[in-house]
């Protein structure tokens, strides 16, 4: 089982008996929750999740839903008529007398008392006297009722196969069909407020409505799988999930839908933000991650090729980058919704990418290749450095000064846009793997076996120090002029408050390998590595958690 404290946005696991089959769960207020499934079973969580306790339900039946009516009262209906009733938080239940053996899939109380619930063969029961008695209401329909819900308004909704929907404006007492314009089976439904509701059920079916169920639109869901369950809160954000893992988020209460999926466990080598909320991740085997909401979830984009993405920008709001394997390149116009390649007019691998402005980019890679673009990434043309060494990492402090760095202690600097290139001497032959300017005059280089070079004159003379770790520090960032942050093999973070001057080291909870770091603010920051690790820190580096 998975629980959610963000509105769906990430998902921790949550151990139960590996024979548990979970049906139907419900929560009142954050700490009290109840789980019910098949064969009776009943789980209670006083803790809001973090731990469960079985309770006995004393029936061998499936148990289909449950709804928590006060902190201590509930209600959970299943198999052969079964409702029972608990008024200790699920410590004990009892049986209640319904007169039918219809199942019963859902139900939806008012408060203590006043009741409803649905089941196979069109039934509805109503009770008004906290299920001592149950009154059965003609519908007209014979379809199975899947899911009841009350509307805020008080209004009763309740769906089920065929696309049937019934609605109530008198707590139950009568029932109007309504035309739900779907013959897909609906599994949920839910209303935000009198006039907007959505309902969900087989092949992704999603509908919408903004005038109280009289009209139903279809909206697009991106899945084809079955959505069993639905959920919104009063702003407006809302999830769907469903069968084989299907989870979607809504930001706008259902008129779209973000398919929220797994992300692949590959390597993820580079990172780039265009503003606070928008950014790009690169790796292997094609891996490209967006998000649109600051880190907060990452979607895997769709339809690229499955080469190795080495580097990746993201110059402006509509457009991205992406390179790596044998001069690959690849780019979007229209914010990652579609990709063409690009021409580098190189074949060796490429490495690292930095534009400087939405216009001017430069590319670095194998065989000293340094490539400029000057329209935005549509086209690149190759610069002469004079080396054949391997460049990992470049960077420009501006349009006409920047540097890169590679094996055997190479690092070139350029202070006309690329057209010339400076070798620059740095007393080492350790492999270089990321650089920063921080000034004019202050530049950070950081390599194998934990190696980190300062210069404060522009590379002029350079102060080597060496970290204890054994493995590569491979990229760096700026969180402002005074804080840096490093990021290396064995999950290393080094963090430094005086402009490299010295580092600490930070504890970023991963042995993982970290390939790059950036961040988006003086606080927020990304670092990402292998087996699809991402972290992030909101403190400007200080602490750090995976997500």
């Amino acid at each position: 089982m998975f629980v959610s404290f963000d509105k769906g946005h990430t998902w921790e696991s949550v151990s139960l008996d590996r024979e548990s089959v979970i049906y139907g769960s419900h929560f009142f207020l954050p700490d009290n929750g109840i789980l019910v499934g098949a064969n009776g079973l009943i789980f209670v969580t006083t803790d809001g999740g973090a731990s469960w306790t079985r309770a006995q339900s004393g029936l061998n039946y499936n148990l289909y839903n449950v709804q928590l009516v006060s902190a201590s009262i509930g209600y959970a209906v299943g198999d052969n008529g079964a409702v029972l009733k608990t008024v200790n938080i699920g410590d004990d239940w009892t049986p209640l007398t319904t007169n039918t053996n219809e199942y019963l899939f859902s139900l939806a109380f008012y408060n203590e008392k006043k009741g409803i619930v649905v089941g196979g063969n069109g039934v509805v029961l109503r009770t008004k006297d906290g299920g001592n008695s149950w009154e059965e209401i003609p519908t007209d329909t014979r379809s199975i009722l899947h899911n009841v819900t009350i509307a805020p308004e008080g209004a009763l909704y309740a769906c089920g196969s065929g696309g049937t929907i019934l609605m109530s404006t008198d707590h139950g007492a009568t029932w109007t069909m309504l035309r739900s314009g779907t013959g897909n089976d609906l599994w949920s439904i839910r209303f935000l407020d009198k006039n907007t509701g959505v309902a969900g059920g087989e092949n992704g079916t999603i509908i919408r409505t903004t005038n109280g169920g009289r009209t139903w639109s279809p909206v697009a869901s991106g899945t084809v799988n079955r959505i069993t369950s639905m959920s919104f809160s009063p702003d407006g954000s809302g999830i769907a999930v469903g069968l084989g893992g299907t989870k979607l988020l809504t930001h706008n209460a259902g008129r779209n839908w973000i398919v929220q999926q797994e992300r692949p466990a590959y390597a993820l080598y580079s990172i780039s933000f265009f503003d606070e909320q928008n950014g790009i991740i690169s790796g292997s085997r094609g891996t490209l991650l967006q998000t649109i909401d600051g880190g907060a979830t990452w979607i895997p984009l769709q339809n690229i090729p499955p080469i190795t993405l080495l580097a990746v920008s993201y110059p402006e709001q509509t457009s991205m980058v992406a390179g790596g394997q044998f001069g690959a390149l690849i780019g979007s116009r229209d914010n990652g919704k579609q990709w063409s390649g690009i021409r580098s007019n190189v074949s060796s691998w490429l490495w690292d990418m930095h534009f400087v402005s939405p216009s001017t980019g430069f590319i670095c890679g194998d065989e000293g290749v340094v490539i400029k673009s000057s329209d935005g990434g549509q086209t690149w043309r190759k610069l002469s450095t004079g080396i054949e060494n391997r460049l990992n990492t470049i960077y420009f402090l501006n349009e006409y000064t920047g540097y890169a760095a590679g094996s055997l202690g190479t690092i070139l600097k350029t202070d006309d846009g690329g057209l010339s290139w400076e070798n620059i001497s740095l007393d080492t032959e350790q492999w270089l793997w990321g650089i920063i300017a921080l000034s004019e005059n202050r530049i950070v280089v950081t390599g194998a076996n934990g190696l980190i070079a300062l210069s404060i004159d522009a590379g002029e003379n350079w102060s080597l120090y060496r970290h204890p770790i054994d493995g590569i520090l491979r990229n760096v960032a700026a969180v402002s002029d005074d804080i840096l942050i490093i990021v290396g093999d064995n999950g290393t973070i080094l963090r430094s408050a005086d402009a490299g001057e010295t580092w600490n080291t930070m504890n970023g909870g991963t042995g993982n390998n970290l390939w790059s770091v950036t961040f988006t603010n003086t606080t927020t920051g990304f670092a990402i590595g292998e087996f699809g690790t991402i972290l992030r820190t909101d403190d400007g580096g200080k602490t750090w958690e995976r997500i």
